[in-house]
């Protein structure tokens, strides 16, 4: 069994859904199943975005300890086509507490388990702070394991009627009532943060260069001589941007994708800044040495991580 392991929210701009998605590929995989204790309605569709679409078959497992869970997210869920969807709640002193994600590809036999801290929400997937571990199978013996652990929290969950839904509906409303005196007070981030549409980041269009750049800023922020190599470049940033297939097609007759020309972009466009150029080089925040690029102060002060040296 290979492992991966992602840690999200550092300077270095890893995110579980570029992860994700680098093996999980559009269409690849026809089903999926969740084990999540808390579920949002963006988490949902960001999870849709990292896959391509809907998957042909699914089973979801949805926690509703603390009235986290949106009902908007249980109700797009049960409309699915050949979706199972459970509610867990164990009992008042015991948690629900997984976030266990299983992609399985049937020709092939092959799944990817993927463990960590992230809940079934666009911050769980892109911004909070979390760390991942992703499994891929090798061979039939590690696909069972896979399979034996999802039905472990499969068989905690119950199917919900009509009747406890709308109960947990109440319920909800009443606690999300509570949680804006909490808000208001800012012991807890605001609620419409766990909403934030994601178009942008799981767009099909090909990534932007200053996207591309603002990666290669944060590799650079984190090395110590502040310098953030082609090679480096090439190995991190598929984990860090949920990159498309637009992304990863060959640029005209070249070897590599349209995203590594993008990259080698930063510096030949320098030449050319205009007066509303994003070019990183031309605002100040690169320079290029050698086969990289390495941060300047000022492109420091742009990502607010660390003070500028004094040299």
């Amino acid at each position: 069994m290979l492992n991966e392991i992602v840690a999200q929210g550092g300077a270095q701009g890893l995110t579980i859904a570029a992860a994700i998605k680098r093996h999980v590929r559009e269409g690849s995989f026809e089903e999926v199943e969740v084990a999540a204790a808390y579920v949002t309605k963006h988490g949902v569709d960001a999870l849709f975005r990292i896959l391509g679409g809907e998957p042909p078959r699914s089973r979801w497992v949805v926690g509703l300890d603390d009235a986290v869970t949106q009902p908007e997210a249980i109700d797009k869920l049960r409309k699915l086509n050949n979706s199972e969807v459970r509610l867990a709640k164990l009992s008042p002193r015991y948690r629900f507490h997984p976030k266990v994600f299983r992609f399985q590809r049937r020709k092939n036999n092959e799944s990817v388990l993927v463990v960590g801290s992230g809940n079934l929400t666009e911050q769980g997937f892109s911004k909070n702070a979390e760390c991942a571990v992703l499994m891929l199978s090798e061979n039939h013996e590690d696909v069972s394991k896979m399979k034996e652990t999802f039905e472990k929290l499969w068989s905690m969950g119950r199917t919900a009627s009509d009747k406890e839904i709308l109960e947990y509906k109440d319920i909800y409303n009443l606690a999300k009532t509570q949680r804006t005196a909490i808000e208001r007070k800012e012991y807890a981030p605001k609620e419409r943060a766990l909403e934030e549409k994601i178009d942008e980041i799981f767009s099909e269009k090909t990534t932007p260069e200053s996207v591309i750049a603002l990666a290669v800023t944060k590799l650079a922020a984190s090395q110590p001589d502040r310098v953030c190599t082609l090679d480096l470049a090439r190995e991190m940033i598929p984990m860090m941007i949920p990159l498309t297939s637009s992304d990863m097609t060959p640029y005209q007759r070249q070897s590599d994708p349209r995203w590594v020309q993008k990259l080698r972009n930063i510096q030949s466009n320098s030449n050319r800044p205009g007066p509303k150029s994003t070019n990183f080089i031309a605002l100040g925040y690169l320079t290029g040495v050698g086969q990289g690029y390495k941060i300047t102060d000022s492109g420091i002060l742009m990502l607010g991580t660390i003070e500028p040296s004094s040299n």
